[in-house]
């Protein structure tokens, strides 16, 4: 027996993951993630960052259209952890800039497999929320971005 075709959620969820863990430290990028995940990494196993875990997030609304398509709205929350004795603040800082530049830089490319491809669109409503240096004894800091994406599809597909 045969399984429907990927639900855009989990095509979506796969494509961050994906383009998070394309970052190269250089002329782009501040850092190379140590890991990117859809499994949560807990800050104490992170012996080197930044690592990012990707998951999906709550929340978000469905408009019905004519038929059954409808157009929802999903979030997307991408956890980070930074590892820096000296200054984990401006390491979040460009771990934050880092995802959200990926994020945005893949939409807006428009390529084959984008996050164009899969959604209307992308946004990035709020700052991310950060552990105000919570971590910063232990030489890390921890983020959490949420990301929320537009889709068009159909109770089955979407």
């Amino acid at each position: 027996m045969s399984q429907p075709a990927e639900i855009l959620r989990v095509q979506i969820l796969d494509r961050i993951v994906e383009v998070l863990g394309a970052i190269r430290e250089g002329a782009l990028y501040f850092a190379t993630p140590a890991s990117v995940s859809k499994r949560l990494t807990h800050y104490r196993e992170v012996l080197k960052g930044p690592a990012y875990s990707v998951h999906v997030d709550s929340g978000g609304e469905a408009t019905p259209e004519l038929g059954d398509r409808r157009t929802e709205t999903l979030y997307f929350n991408v956890k980070g952890v930074v590892v820096d004795d000296r200054d984990p603040a401006t390491a979040i800082a460009h771990a934050v800039r880092d995802v959200r530049y990926a994020i945005d830089r893949d939409f807006l490319s428009g390529g084959a497999g984008s996050l164009q491809t899969l959604a209307i669109n992308v946004f990035f409503d709020e700052a991310a929320e950060t552990d105000n240096g919570y971590l910063s004894l232990e030489g890390k800091g921890q983020f959490e971005q949420r990301v929320r994406v537009i889709v068009r599809g159909t109770i089955a597909t979407i």
